[in-house]
């Protein structure tokens, strides 16, 4: 049976009666594992604060932590909703390690949890970058079709092309982290301007992933 304890949301042991924090659902006192609520979110699974600049030690910590708490062998001998509890417990923790750790994938997460609708055009292209994508896409079409000496030209044009865009994408990495900690400060008047900031700037650095991907296939398999 649910309850609240200040802003944080319990239940209670099945077994024993005693008051569980829902982040974990494991019950300190009989060690009873219980299923977990439908809402706890990766930020309170891992035990962190809602926020985007986060401390990835200690998320990678919590993680060796609590892989070996839940490991489902340790439940092998217990009731099968214990077991099934278990087991859902790893793929959370695999789940929320992943999303967290990764800043692209952290930012997209809370963004969810903050109802934050996408609005901006994935597709389109950048305008500070139309022309030089378009040169490049027009170099990529003329390779597919050449031969010889000019083949390699346009090859080695279209690598030097791949570079940029890379380094592009690092900054684009970096402005977004530069973000969290803006946004983790500001309030709610000016967090939606941020969060369309970081939308914007995901949507830009994953178009130029697609872009390079396209050509680095093109020139691995030569057509």
């Amino acid at each position: 049976m649910p309850t609240q304890t200040g802003a944080q949301a319990q239940s209670l042991c099945q077994s024993c009666g005693v008051v569980v924090p829902s982040e974990l659902m494991l019950c300190e006192s009989c060690e009873r594992l219980l299923p977990l609520p439908d809402r706890v979110s990766y930020f309170e699974f891992m035990e962190l604060p809602l926020k985007l600049d986060i401390d990835l030690a200690a998320l990678e910590k919590t993680f060796y932590r609590l892989s070996r708490l839940f490991h489902p062998d340790f439940y092998q001998n217990r009731p099968n909703s214990e077991q099934r509890a278990a087991l859902e417990r790893s793929a959370t923790l695999n789940k929320a390690y992943t999303t967290l750790k990764d800043p692209t994938r952290r930012a997209e997460y809370l963004m969810k949890l903050r109802g934050f609708e996408q609005s901006t055009e994935k597709n389109r292209v950048p305008q500070d970058l139309m022309v030089e994508i378009l040169e490049l896409q027009e170099q990529l079409e003329e390779f597919q079709s050449s031969e010889g000496g000019e083949r390699e030209r346009l090859a080695q044009a279209l690598r030097a092309g791949v570079c940029e865009l890379k380094e592009r994408r690092a900054e684009l990495g970096k402005r977004l982290e530069d973000l969290f900690p803006i946004h983790d400060r500001a309030g709610e008047d000016r967090r939606a301007e941020i969060l369309l900031e970081m939308r914007e700037t995901i949507d830009r650095s994953n178009y130029l992933f697609r872009i390079v991907e396209n050509i680095e296939k093109t020139l691995e398999s030569g057509r």
